[in-house]
């Protein structure tokens, strides 16, 4: 793992008075896949070590933290059946364990068993984020609201979208106002825009999307670099987003490229 850190934070082209408060020094983990769980996890947290050694006070992780992106093929059967309990299943621990051990906040991402009485005749189940204290307590939730429908992302068979009520939430961490989106939300600028109306300076985006290498993709990856930049200029929020083989795009709120811990 290596790790790159930020240069020296730059003075605001907008700024109009002196900051009240200190930067806040995020980190986030970018891996190659590993089928192998003790050599992913393993991986993941020597990436949460480093990034909290070097300052880090959040540590956000890739979509799907523990598991393979499933949706380059159709789901058949009861896909929710495969999905992991939010409080008792091996995400949770793993983020409550590391963000303990670390003396960090921790980001992470899993595929959410929805409960008994949740809709039983969806066979889905959630994407969802969730970020976890150094305590190891479980400080906010946020379910998927946007979900792929198209060839090679099959999510729409696993993942239901999150609930309409609530469904930007912002939590006060580390003395700033977050949000938890993921990945397919990132290319709706109205999802940027309602949670900068709630309140929200950074949004955190995690992706399980690997690197631009099939026909097509490269030319995807400018487009979603564009709407990322349309997101972050109406809804005036820091744009951190990192995944497994993916391109990571920490944004500041015009739009432009900033150094991020990985």
């Amino acid at each position: 793992m290596r790790l790159i850190e930020a240069p020296p934070v730059p003075a605001s082209p907008t700024r109009v008075r002196q900051p009240e408060r200190a930067p806040l020094r995020v980190g986030l983990v970018q891996h190659r896949w590993h089928a192998d769980a003790g050599a992913l996890e393993a991986e993941l947290a020597d990436g949460i070590r480093l990034a909290a050694a070097a300052g880090a006070q959040i540590v956000f992780l890739p979509e799907l933290t523990l598991r393979k992106y499933p949706g380059n093929v159709r789901a058949s059967g009861i896909p929710k059946a495969d999905a992991e309990p939010l409080r008792t299943g091996p995400t949770f621990a793993f983020a409550a364990a590391q963000a303990k051990q670390n003396n960090v906040i921790v980001h992470a991402s899993l595929f959410e068993q929805p409960a008994a009485n949740d809709d039983p005749s969806d066979p889905r189940g959630y994407n969802t984020a969730i970020l976890v204290s150094p305590t190891g307590t479980l400080l906010g939730r946020t379910r998927k609201t946007h979900i792929p429908i198209s060839a090679g992302y099959y999510e729409d068979t696993y993942f239901r979208p999150g609930p309409a009520a609530d469904a930007y939430p912002v939590y006060t961490v580390a003395g700033a106002q977050l949000g938890l989106p993921t990945c397919w939300d990132e290319w709706f600028p109205e999802v940027s825009r309602l949670y900068g109306l709630g309140g929200a300076e950074v949004l955190a985006y995690p992706t399980a999307i690997g690197r631009p290498g099939r026909p097509g993709e490269v030319a995807a990856s400018i487009r979603f670099l564009l709407s990322a930049q349309a997101s972050l200029v109406v809804g005036s929020v820091l744009f951190v987003d990192g995944g497994t083989d993916a391109m990571m795009n920490p944004l500041e709120p015009h739009g432009l490229g900033v150094d991020a811990l990985t």
